[in-house]
């Protein structure tokens, strides 16, 4: 029995909801949420500091819009998308904003 509980009764109770099948499927359900999140990406300089970067180098500072920055941020120095999941949300985001996308501009990697 770990030293933070007050007595037996407690880590009895808690065995017994971490055993329970509602705590398994509640795991699993979040196990599942999990994998389809994308990954962290661009920690190191962040965000903000990125948009700035890419203002600075835009002939139109105005065009850096959240959608460029997300992808931007979500693509390795060579071009390519992070993963396979990130690929298929850049080509969903390329279909939804084809209207504002400069397709001339947009570089995909298989």
């Amino acid at each position: 029995m770990p030293d933070n509980l007050q007595s037996v009764d407690d880590w009895m109770d808690f065995v017994s909801d971490k055993t329970s099948a509602n705590f398994k499927l509640k795991s699993e359900k979040y196990k599942a949420m999990k994998k389809k999140q994308l990954p962290h990406t661009y920690s190191r300089k962040g965000y903000a500091r990125l948009a700035e970067e890419m203002r600075k180098i835009s002939s139109d500072p105005s065009s850096v819009t959240r959608v460029a920055l997300w992808t931007k941020a979500h693509k390795r120095k060579d071009g390519k998308p992070v993963n396979s999941q990130v690929a298929e949300t850049l080509v969903y985001q390329l279909c939804e904003h084809t209207t504002k996308v400069d397709l001339s501009r947009v570089v995909v990697h298989p």
